[in-house]
């Protein structure tokens, strides 16, 4: 085991991640989701130096993006089953957002006027990804809920890895503490995503 998965692990059971493994055989081993591109990927969302307003507005365009994302799919068809599951999985975005704004709100209103909460369009969905590109590319998605399923929890284990990466530059402690709080929601989520698709798979 790599002293660099080691001190991966050590860290997300300091930030109360109640389960985490150091997989013997590394990366290399595991068959499971993983997040795609460079380390550096999707970092330009949040500056290393940006306040905690900033942070929480750059996540909020981010989960308003992916819920656009889920409505596009699922005013694509592709029967009554499909479409509810799209819309659903909209709807968890829309609760994201909200849980995002009460902690936005949460803090001095002098600080909110810095970076104004979903008054720009968004640019990027969750994961760091445009919606408009990564629709395009999503059409075997269409293909019943698994794969819709499926695509979901991969897109979840982008956000939580970029979520994560940001907490590690950021400079001031309120900003990573945000981070941190939006990655554990994030995993949440995709333990809730895992037991839809074992319903789906044992259904």
């Amino acid at each position: 085991m790599g002293a660099r998965s080691r001190a991966a692990a050590q860290l997300l059971q300091g930030q109360g991640f109640a389960e985490v493994y150091n997989l013997a055989g590394g990366i290399k081993a595991w068959d499971g989701l993983v997040a795609a591109g460079p380390e550096s990927w999707g970092l330009e969302l949040a500056e290393p130096g940006q306040g905690p307003v900033a942070v929480l507005a750059a996540a909020y365009g981010l989960e308003q993006g992916l819920a656009l994302f889920y409505r596009a799919l699922a005013g694509r068809g592709g029967g009554v089953e499909l479409t509810a599951l799209y819309n659903k999985l909209a709807g968890i975005e829309v609760l994201h957002q909200e849980r995002l704004k009460a902690m936005y709100d949460a803090l001095p209103r002098p600080q909110q006027q810095e970076a104004p909460l979903g008054q720009a369009a968004p640019v990027r969905m969750e994961g760091g990804y445009t919606w408009q590109e990564f629709l395009e590319r999503q059409g075997e998605a269409l293909a019943g809920p698994e794969a819709a399923l499926m695509l979901a929890m991969g897109i979840e284990t982008q956000a939580l890895d970029l979520y994560l990466r940001l907490a590690q530059r950021a400079r001031q402690e309120q900003s990573r503490q945000a981070l941190l709080d939006i990655a554990g929601e994030e995993q949440a989520h995709l333990q809730a995503l895992g037991r839809m698709l074992d319903q789906v798979q044992g259904g």
